[in-house]
């Protein structure tokens, strides 16, 4: 019987402010039937050299897999309803690299600072809706810097005029991804209200980024004509 492998597939990597096009397909020999989010990880991995390990790979508000579930590895991206020139926003984590001739004194020192980050990670309810709703009053701060800008550059011709605006908007392009790094950095697994609220912001936040993308373009299209 022939195994019938998934069509190919062309999404679009959002990385900072750059996009870039990325094909998935399934080789001969691979026996899986599914593009899987391994096989984007592997192949994000590939374009950026971003460690799968420090992958934060996002559609729609959603993380599509998390370091320490290598199950979530083996779903297929269908399952997200991700379609053919969809767009899926990379975050890159640090990773500190071992240090594989530390002393034992060393390790334990290590193994307390991370139980200490640990418990710092853990905050109450309060604190954590705190910090999101501060992130929050952020977001909505960009959300009307944003729409002031799209008016001025439906209005304005100049040169000089142009290049200051698309410079604000890749200010706020830049200010939305430290935003949106803040927010993923926010633990809020243990708390459902917290979680709808961290979802919703990262929606926003990818809206405003479209937003952004899609003025600088139009508006580097007008320099060019002028």
């Amino acid at each position: 019987m022939t195994n019938i492998k998934e069509e190919p597939l062309h999404i679009i990597l959002v990385f900072g402010q750059k996009k870039i096009p990325i094909h998935l397909d399934i080789s001969s020999d691979d026996e899986s039937k599914f593009i899987t989010v391994e096989h984007l990880s592997n192949k994000v991995y590939k374009e950026t050299k971003v460690e799968p390990s420090c992958q934060k790979l996002i559609y729609k508000g959603k993380a599509l897999f998390k370091t320490d579930d290598s199950n979530s590895l083996k779903e297929p991206i269908s399952a997200f309803g991700i379609h053919n020139g969809d767009r899926i926003m990379l975050l890159a984590r640090k990773l500190e690299p071992a240090d594989a001739t530390e002393k034992p004194s060393q390790a334990k020192k290590k193994k307390d600072s991370e139980v200490t980050d640990q418990q710092l990670n853990e905050v109450d309810n309060t604190t954590l809706q705190q910090r999101l709703e501060d992130v929050q009053s952020e977001v909505e701060k960009i959300c009307l810097r944003c729409d002031e800008l799209v008016k001025d550059s439906q209005r304005i011709s100049e040169s000089l005029a142009l290049k200051s605006c698309k410079r604000s908007f890749v200010l706020l392009h830049e200010d939305s991804m430290k935003l949106l790094e803040r927010v993923d950095a926010i633990h809020s697994s243990n708390n459902e209200e917290a979680r709808k609220l961290k979802k919703s912001i990262v929606g926003s936040l990818q809206v405003q980024l479209d937003i952004c993308e899609k003025e600088i373009g139009d508006l580097s299209e007008k320099l060019l004509d002028d």
